[in-house]
């Protein structure tokens, strides 16, 4: 849609789509109206400081405005206009206009979805997590009460591991993402749980963490934590028997450009004489293996002057 001014600002040519689009029957009833009564009157003051600038440097645009069409109809177009000047001398004006009013509605009417989207999305992850909390609580009494130490640690197990899961909504609620999540924060938590959950008294364990920064998505970092949860509970559990002091390190990496290698290390006593953990039949070894299948990744593990396990993956 194009319109032509004067110097002063009134109109000496419409294109018939601008007078359509305006309303008009044709666009002789566009010519001689001045171009600020077209538009909004909240807007015209802008108009003016456009006017300014195009005079100024020849040219501006695009800018947004609200035009007022015959019915008094508001519309939003984007205008592009210039100067027209022959031998030096200004003689007009051109403009070229495009209704975007559909456009930004629609806009708008995405982004509120996505607004709404967001706040369910944070309802259900806040509701997920005081429900995981509610389930550590119920564990937590089952375990200070019950007479079997078997029992006890199965329980004390059970509330590590829905501690993981329940740290990724707590990170959630307090990111602005809800998407992904950084590995590396995560992790962190989980280490500091879990050293609460089985603390010795008497005991010092030292915990070395070397941790890039890694974002991964929901789907890896459910396992993720998983993982170091178990492999930080086994070391807490069994590596250090019998003494008062040990170091656990945990690193996780960036390699080969994609690759993520995630390690838990220890300086205990090591893995029993002949412990193969792919073909262990343990609960917490066999939770690791169904774990890293889900990361699609591979696992190493090495006993000697402790054990070091190693799991390589893509996000």
């Amino acid at each position: 849609m194009v319109a032509i001014t004067d110097p002063a600002g009134y109109i000496t040519y419409a294109s018939e789509s601008t007078a359509r689009f305006l309303g008009y029957d044709s666009s002789e009833e566009l010519l001689g109206k001045n171009n600020q009564d077209l538009f909004a009157p909240e807007d015209r003051e802008k108009i003016q400081q456009m006017g300014l600038l195009m005079a100024e440097h020849g040219f501006h645009g695009p800018f947004i405005a609200r035009v007022v069409r015959k019915t008094g109809e508001q519309r939003i177009v984007e205008i592009n206009s210039s100067q027209v000047r022959i031998s030096g001398e200004l003689v007009s004006y051109i403009g070229i206009m495009r209704d975007i009013t559909d456009r930004l509605n629609l806009e708008n009417e995405l982004r509120q979805t996505l607004i709404e989207k967001e706040v369910l999305i944070r309802e259900v992850h806040h509701r997920v997590k005081n429900n995981l909390q509610l389930i550590q609580s119920i564990l937590r009494l089952q375990a200070q009460y019950h007479a079997s130490p078997e029992v006890r640690t199965a329980l004390k197990d059970a509330l590590g591991r829905i501690r993981s899961i329940a740290l990724i909504y707590e990170s959630l609620l307090r990111s602005t993402r809800l998407d992904r999540i950084h590995l590396d924060r995560y992790l962190e938590k989980i280490v500091s749980h879990a050293l609460s959950l089985y603390r010795q008294d008497g005991r010092e364990i030292r915990i070395e963490q070397r941790l890039d920064e890694v974002q991964v998505d929901l789907a890896l970092a459910h396992p993720c934590g998983l993982i170091v949860s178990e492999l930080i509970s086994n070391a807490l559990k069994h590596a250090f028997n019998g003494r008062k002091e040990g170091t656990i390190r945990i690193s996780l990496e960036k390699a080969n450009g994609r690759q993520v290698v995630l390690t838990v290390s220890d300086d205990g006593k090591g893995l029993p004489e002949n412990f193969d953990p792919k073909g262990s039949t343990s609960f917490g070894w066999q939770i690791i293996h169904d774990l890293v299948k889900q990361l699609k990744g591979t696992m190493s593990c090495k006993s000697g002057q402790g054990t070091e396990v190693r799991v390589i993956f893509t996000p």
